[in-house]
């Protein structure tokens, strides 16, 4: 007996996706109402749980690029969300988003902040090509 694609799926993993799949629609949903720029990259606080850190660390590429947030930094709890004035907030269940609405970043700062991120992406990388060859 063949086993059917039931069999395979991780459940519980496909829960955690959809939970970070529903942040990503919030912020995109928030910047839309707020008239943004979706073009624009802001800089994105989002308060993720220890249960959902494994899964969202792995899926923040696709999260600064699919919600434009960058740089994207993670609290624990919403309460270290930073409190500012001209931050827009997202919340999609037990999940919270604190987006920079006012431009502080200019040229400089953002070469430098993209640079940072493809730096750590390429170490990523690496990291995967490393463990692929060491298996």
């Amino acid at each position: 007996m063949r086993p059917t694609a039931r069999w395979w799926r991780d459940e519980p993993a496909e829960a955690e996706v959809e939970v970070i799949l529903d942040l990503i629609r919030a912020i995109r949903n928030a910047r839309s109402e707020a008239h943004l720029e979706q073009a624009a990259w802001l800089a994105t606080e989002v308060a993720v749980p220890s249960a959902l850190g494994t899964a969202f660390e792995a899926l923040r590429p696709a999260v600064e690029r699919l919600a434009h947030a960058r740089p994207l930094d993670r609290r624990l709890t919403r309460d270290a969300l930073a409190d500012d004035p001209d931050t827009l907030t997202a919340i999609a269940g037990d999940l919270e988003a604190r987006i920079q609405v006012a431009a502080t970043a200019d040229d400089g700062e953002a070469a430098a902040l993209e640079r940072t991120r493809l730096e750590r992406e390429l170490a990523d990388q690496v990291e995967r090509l490393r463990d692929r060859l060491l298996r």
